[in-house]
């Protein structure tokens, strides 16, 4: 039966963290082996890391294999001990007598290993001695055993030390590329697919999600998810985390900590949230996820890192979202008139262009409506321009309203509007307008405290191709239709006709 210790599952995490199993011979190593040979004058010295199910071979003299199962290894035994394990002769000792390393090839008469044992107290393996003929080593030597065991102990650590410079280089080199390319996005979604390549590439092994505010309803929604382990409510409440209530990173490494409530249903898993911040504001969180079951006290080191590089992240994550929120801002305000939040006459002229260019291509009418507010000037003059504000926005709103989504809507100045009506036959134009007209005349609008008289307009409609074929012509001839309506008495919509 194989020896096993208590904390198996740790020593056997130890060992895999130090990513040594099946690597090439490295010189190092072979030297120590041969100095071990040398000082015990045995025609056999290993470095022997033990495994689930087998012994592995790191650097070896005076033996061919490269492995032998674990069942049968001498280093199980050893890995048991604190100190030097020795068998003076395996023949006559009741625990190998049977074993097929003694009892056929090679024959093993003398055994003496000293456990690697790493800076956290856990055996991973040996440095042994082998002989074929019984034997007993002076205290000088089982000695330097021991010593140069720790100098194997002191590589592995400087091997792993290594690596972890080369993997923290490689992440810095990965969060360049990611933070080069968040940088070139226009648009959220554009955020979240870097993020989708880089993000499992950051945190390799972990699994996690980005959560990003719905504002319409209220919840965080996962808009990146990566690995095996994730959790699986993609959808929570800011209450259900306490990142988010808080306002900081929140982590817990065991499961009598504050665990948020959107992990808790599935095992226990060590975690991370970090919260995602715009302009002072909660955006989104976080949260990565260790494997559920994994021993968290020996890997705090690596927790830890998981943690930082989450903060590093976040940030990168928090600053994009900020660029494009204040992109999308200063977007907005560039095209929106500020009182009433309708187009305003950059873009009312920029989307005529491209709707104009559009419907000829495909042999389509296009509408375009010059809207007046008939007596705006007695309105400001009687309820101040507050009232003729509040008149403005009300009107907009209603305008808004009536017309399709397709239409667009735009108020390009003191009280006059434009919409444009792609792919719309005359008649369809100006039965909206009609019906636009009766709805406005019969709302009343408050101002000042009083309930105002009703409030009408006057429309001037051109058609494209009929009216003209560029936006000169076409604006020109619904500022016509728009004069002759005026002219006419207001409270009137006139729709240029051929001539």
């Amino acid at each position: 039966m194989t020896p096993t210790l208590a904390d198996e599952k740790r020593r056997l995490l130890r060992l895999e963290n130090y990513d040594i199993l099946d690597t090439p011979p490295e010189r190092e190593f072979d030297d120590i082996v041969f100095l071990a040979a040398h000082i015990l004058e045995v025609p056999t010295a290993l470095i022997s890391l033990v495994d689930e199910r087998r012994q592995w071979f790191k650097a070896k003299v005076g033996l061919a294999a490269s492995e032998t199962p674990r069942e049968i290894a001498f280093c199980s035994h050893a890995i048991q001990q604190s100190g030097i394990f020795q068998v003076t002769d395996a023949s006559a000792d009741a625990r190998f007598q049977s074993n097929p390393l003694v009892a056929s090839q090679p024959h093993i008469r003398f055994y003496v290993g000293a456990p690697l044992i790493t800076p956290d107290g856990h055996r991973i393996g040996t440095l042994c001695a082998i002989d074929y003929k019984p034997r007993e080593p002076d205290r000088a030597q089982l000695a330097a055993l021991e010593a140069l065991s720790r100098q194997v102990v002191v590589l592995l650590e400087l091997r792993r030390l290594v690596r972890e410079k080369e993997r923290r280089s490689n992440q810095l080199t990965l969060l360049r590329q990611m933070t080069n390319l968040l940088q070139s996005c226009a648009k959220p979604a554009e955020a979240f697919e870097v993020l989708n390549q880089f993000v499992p590439q950051l945190f390799p092994g972990i699994s996690g999600h980005v959560f990003v505010m719905n504002k319409q309803i209220g919840v965080m929604e996962a808009v990146v998810t990566w690995g095996p382990d994730a959790p699986e409510q993609t959808a929570f409440a800011i209450q259900d985390c306490w990142a988010l209530r808080r306002g900081k990173i929140h982590g817990v490494t065991t499961s009598n900590e504050l665990v948020c409530r959107h992990l808790k249903d599935s095992q226990f898993r060590p975690s991370v949230c970090v919260p995602l911040s715009v302009q002072g504001e909660t955006a989104g969180v976080l949260v990565i996820t260790e494997d559920p079951g994994e021993p968290q006290d020996l890997n705090e080191g690596a927790f830890h890192d998981h943690a930082w590089m989450a903060e590093i992240v976040a940030e990168h994550i928090s600053l994009t979202l900020t660029s494009l929120r204040m992109q999308e801002t200063l977007h907005e305000n560039s095209i929106r008139d500020p009182l009433t939040g309708l187009f305003n006459r950059r873009y009312m002229e920029e989307t005529l262009k491209r709707e104009l260019h559009r419907r000829l291509r495909r042999k389509e009418q296009l509408g375009v409506v010059l809207l007046d507010l008939d007596h705006f000037k007695c309105i400001n003059d009687t309820y101040g321009h507050e009232g003729g504000d509040h008149v403005l926005k009300v009107f907009a709103e209603q305008l808004q309203k009536h017309f399709r989504a397709d239409d667009v809507v735009c108020r390009t100045g003191g009280e006059e509007f434009v919409v444009l009506l792609p792919a719309a036959a005359t008649e369809a134009v100006m039965r909206r307008l009609e019906n636009f007209k009766r709805l406005i005349s019969g709302t009343p609008i408050a101002a000042a405290g009083q309930i105002l008289s009703a409030i009408t307009f006057s429309a001037g409609v051109a058609m494209a191709p009929r009216n003209g074929a560029t936006i000169a012509e076409l604006l020109n001839a619904a500022d016509k239709a728009l004069y002759i309506a005026k002219g006419s008495g207001r409270n009137r919509i006139v729709c240029l006709s051929d001539e």
